[in-house]
């Protein structure tokens, strides 16, 4: 599962993070496993999840379905919901 995948037992890292090629070192180095996402504010998960998930909802179903609405919770004083337009 593409969540999984992504969120499971990783370092997520922003794709313009000072030290993303130190992580990628780590990565490739089998010392962490990293996830280079757009943003990793809450808001910035909750709007990448939405996307990815958009496109494969639509993708498995023909583009009968789609992904309308992402909540993400960091933690119990932080979360995002980001509804699609």
């Amino acid at each position: 599962m593409w969540l999984n995948l992504v969120f499971d037992h990783v370092v997520i890292v922003e794709k313009d993070d000072p030290s993303l090629e130190l992580f990628k070192s780590l990565d490739k180095n089998n010392i962490m496993r990293i996830s280079i996402v757009p943003a990793t504010s809450a808001e910035g998960l909750a709007s990448f999840v939405l996307s990815e998930a958009d496109r494969i909802v639509r993708q498995l179903t023909d583009f009968r379905v789609k992904a309308t609405k992402v909540v993400c919770f960091e933690d119990e004083k932080n979360s995002a919901c980001v509804t699609a337009v």
